[in-house]
C-alpha cells in the first residue's frame, strides 16, 4: 500500500502567498487613498476671490466677473463696481 501525499502540505506555500498578496494591496490601498485625500485638500487652498458691491443694488460678485466705471473726482474711490452694464447705465443717469 503506497503513502497517500496529502493535497494539504502541496497548498501551504500558497496560502502564505495568497495571505501576503492580501497584505500588499491593502497597503497599497492605503497609501493611494492618502495621497488622494492629500491632493484633494491641497485642491482646496486656492487663493479667495475678492467679492465687490455693485453699488447700484448692493448684490455682491467676484471682482474680475464686475463692470468697473471710474468714480466721480470728488470721490476718494477711484472706481464704482457693478454686477452689470444696465446697472452702470441706470446708476449714472440717477447720479445725473
Amino acid at each position: 500500500m503506497g503513502t497517500v501525499f496529502p493535497v494539504g502540505a502541496l497548498l501551504m506555500p500558497f496560502r502564505y502567498v495568497l495571505i501576503a498578496g492580501l497584505i500588499c494591496a491593502a497597503i497599497i490601498f492605503i497609501k493611494r487613498r492618502r495621497y488622494q485625500m492629500r491632493s484633494d485638500r491641497a485642491a482646496g487652498t486656492r487663493a479667495p476671490i475678492r467679492m465687490v458691491r455693485c453699488a447700484f443694488c448692493g448684490v455682491h460678485i467676484a471682482n474680475r466677473e464686475a463692470v468697473r466705471l471710474p468714480a466721480n473726482p470728488d470721490q476718494n474711490r477711484s472706481e464704482r463696481y457693478y454686477c452689470s452694464l444696465d446697472h452702470a447705465k441706470q446708476d449714472q443717469l440717477h447720479r445725473d
